[in-house]
């Protein structure tokens, strides 16, 4: 199975608060970052990738994310837009979009995260876990804007620890790949959390197991505007 066959979901529907001073009249997914605006960066990686469907699940201002995709997306991936009428949270937004995913197996990413993930080995070692979930982690020497995940050693996580702390640890880096049969623990039209509700329930029942994928390529994270503008040097044309 390739990248082909599988639906990516990317998660834009938040307002972007710590961004609006130097973002203040679009949503993050739209914040300019080198003449193109950081969907353009997300959705060309993930079409040389050989993505072919991607849903973007939208939330505040998603006209303006429309607009974009109707006016200004030249590529060949089929774009599907989820609306959320209210704010859901991470897994509520995911819940909300069920009803465009085809595939058995999607990605999801967050929308104001880049990563340069190999996604073909991302999806080998998912097959070979035969797992609920996994979860793209890389090692972090000062985690203080990030809580940090517990792992045994076949990867397996244990826990996660919202707790944020300055020292080495593991952390969730914004990608993962799941099984349809996640959505049977998401509450339509709920506010959700995947990090806060979903994850750690699946953890402590144990009877289903999310892994974590060490994946140590280029990251950032657009969300403050000091990461806003180190994208800029990181998203070259």
């Amino acid at each position: 199975m390739d990248l082909a066959s599988v639906d990516v979901l990317i998660l834009c529907g938040g307002k972007g608060t710590r961004l609006k001073s130097v973002v203040p009249d679009k949503p993050k997914i739209l914040a300019e970052i080198n003449r193109n605006p950081f969907i353009f960066h997300l959705l060309s990686y993930l079409e040389q990738a050989g993505a072919l469907r991607v849903i973007l699940c939208t939330g505040y201002l998603h006209n303006k994310i429309e607009e974009w995709v109707s006016t200004s997306y030249f590529g060949n991936m089929n774009i599907e837009l989820s609306q959320e009428r209210k704010p859901l949270g991470t897994a509520g937004a995911i819940k909300n979009a069920s009803k465009y995913i085809k595939s058995e197996h999607f990605f999801v990413l967050n929308g104001d995260t880049f990563s340069k993930t190999k996604y073909k080995d991302l999806l080998n070692f998912y097959f070979n876990k035969n797992s609920l979930g996994v979860i793209t982690v890389y090692n972090d020497s000062k985690s203080k804007r990030y809580g940090s995940i517990s792992m045994d050693n076949h990867h397996k996580i244990t826990s996660f620890n919202e707790k944020k702390f300055d020292g080495p640890s593991i952390v969730n880096k914004g990608v993962y790949l799941f099984s349809k049969e996640i959505l049977t623990l998401m509450k339509k039209n709920q506010f959700t959390s995947l990090e806060k509700n979903i994850f750690p329930s699946i953890t402590k029942k144990k009877t289903k197991n999310l892994y974590g994928f060490f994946d140590n390529e280029d990251f950032i994270d657009i969300g403050t505007p000091n990461s806003y503008e180190y994208a800029k040097t990181f998203l070259v044309p």
